[in-house]
């Protein structure tokens, strides 16, 4: 330990040790201990449980009506804030809306590369009145309206061409 060599630093040594490791604990919250260096250690106490459940109904179910979809691999989807769903299935390079009862309100894109269709969706996300899909093997990005007409496409940032 250096000695100390101002009366400026010994003002200041006599104030820290004034104030002491007690003196700092008093205001503490009951979450903060301190070692016997002194050294402040933060413990967050007992965590509450989780409060999550699985839910013992579906969320909505897609009536399987021999004219309903036919979903082999739905590679991705949203649900919306009206009970619905947006769901793309990668086989048929579709996009279907489903209302809140199930039912196939519209579908939207079939395979091939030209505006407002597909070869690989990997992701939907609803943007408020636009729905924005990914296509991972044509590196594209499309702008839907809700409606599922094509506002805009183009290659995704990054991508090569």
């Amino acid at each position: 330990m250096k000695p100390i060599r101002s009366a400026g630093s010994l003002l200041c040594a006599a104030l820290v040790a004034a104030c002491g490791r007690h003196a700092a604990q008093a205001g503490a919250p009951e979450s903060m201990v301190w070692d016997s260096a002194g050294v402040r250690i933060m413990q967050n106490g007992a965590v509450p449980a989780a409060a999550w459940r699985v839910a013992t109904q579906a969320l909505f179910t897609v009536g399987w009506e021999p004219d309903g979809p036919n979903f082999t691999w739905p590679q991705s989807g949203r649900i919306l804030p009206d009970g619905g769903a947006l769901v793309g299935e990668f086989g048929e390079r579709t996009i279907y809306r489903i209302g809140p009862d199930g039912a196939v309100l519209a579908t939207w894109g079939r395979e091939g590369e030209g505006p407002g269709e597909y070869q690989a969706l990997d992701a939907i996300l609803f943007l408020g009145d636009s729905i924005l899909v990914s296509d991972g093997r044509l590196r594209r990005l499309t702008l839907l309206s809700a409606d599922g007409e094509v506002r805009h496409t183009r290659v995704k940032p990054g991508a090569p061409l």
